[in-house]
């Protein structure tokens, strides 16, 4: 079975003149290497991987594979809107060197989209594809709420291994922790809640502050171990602000404006995603410099 506990990044995908500036690709990565990241997201929602085509996200994966770490994950995202896209794709990543997928739901007919679906679509993909299977809850962005019951239900496929959860719904996370066969891992998809979701017993976290500072998601996950509670609540008080500023509020544009900040090269959003205006750079400036990681 992969393990998948620890703290992974959801890596950005930098454009240049609008198309992807593989060589800050490669720098950007290679400063990640020196955190011991459990893992690389590629195509994630931090990664606008909706935003590439095809061909675009072939060659993103391709290249982004010789710059990991041997001893990190590759977690490849998909986001498509048939069980057959979805398997298709799994099965590039398998031959690129992905370790796991993680695994949107379709979307785009939402009102479609009733449990009994959603389990036929994840059963499906995890029956055939190459690669094991994370569910990814974003409902920001999806637009669908998963019930426990069905997550609990697919988590007894071998092959679908465990849950991103980025609701920050810690109910939802603990009904799954507390119902889950063994082989199924729950990994909180936001920063501000690595602490309480580690203390529901979660093994991790995607979160895509760990592009800014991964030390700082790495340091909570590991005072929890050190079962060091004082220490790592004061660490994920701190971290909260910034990382709402670079998530909810500001989105892709406050993260890459973040990672800019911090010596790294992201890019500018795609459109039609805007730069940050400059009272949003000022807000992110003062966390930044509160936090000294500028």
């Amino acid at each position: 079975m992969v393990d998948l506990s620890g703290i992974s990044a959801p890596i950005v995908t930098p454009f240049e003149d609008d198309k992807i500036a593989h060589h800050f690709l490669s720098e950007n990565l290679q400063f990640l290497k020196n955190f011991g990241l459990k893992g690389i997201v590629l195509l994630g929602s931090s990664g606008e991987g909706a935003a590439l085509s095809d061909r675009e996200r072939i060659e993103l994966v391709e290249s982004a594979v010789k710059y990991i770490s041997e001893d990190a994950l590759v977690i490849l995202g998909a986001a498509f809107h048939s069980t057959q896209q979805t398997i298709e794709f799994l099965k590039f990543g398998k031959e690129a060197g992905a370790h796991a997928a993680l695994v949107l739901p379709p979307f785009y007919y939402k009102s479609q989209m009733k449990d009994e679906v959603l389990k036929n679509f994840y059963l499906g993909v995890a029956d055939r594809a190459e690669l094991p299977v994370i569910v990814y809850h974003i409902p920001q962005v999806a637009g669908l709420t998963f019930s426990a019951e069905l997550v609990i239900e697919l988590a007894r496929h071998p092959q679908i291994i465990g849950i991103k959860d980025s609701s920050a719904n810690l109910i939802f996370q603990q009904t799954i922790i507390a119902n889950k066969p063994d082989h199924f891992q729950v990994l909180t998809g936001s920063a501000s809640t690595i602490l309480a979701s580690l203390n529901a017993e979660a093994v991790g976290g995607i979160v895509a502050f760990a592009n800014i500072a991964p030390q700082l998601c790495i340091e909570i996950q590991n005072k929890v171990k050190e079962k060091d509670f004082w220490a790592a609540r004061e660490m994920q008080l701190k971290i909260i602000r910034l990382n709402q500023l670079t998530t909810a509020v500001y989105g892709i544009s406050g993260l890459k404006y973040a990672m800019s900040k911090v010596g790294l090269h992201p890019g500018e959003p795609r459109l039609p995603l805007q730069p940050l205006t400059d009272p949003a750079k000022k807000e992110i400036d003062a966390e930044l410099k509160r936090l000294e990681l500028i």
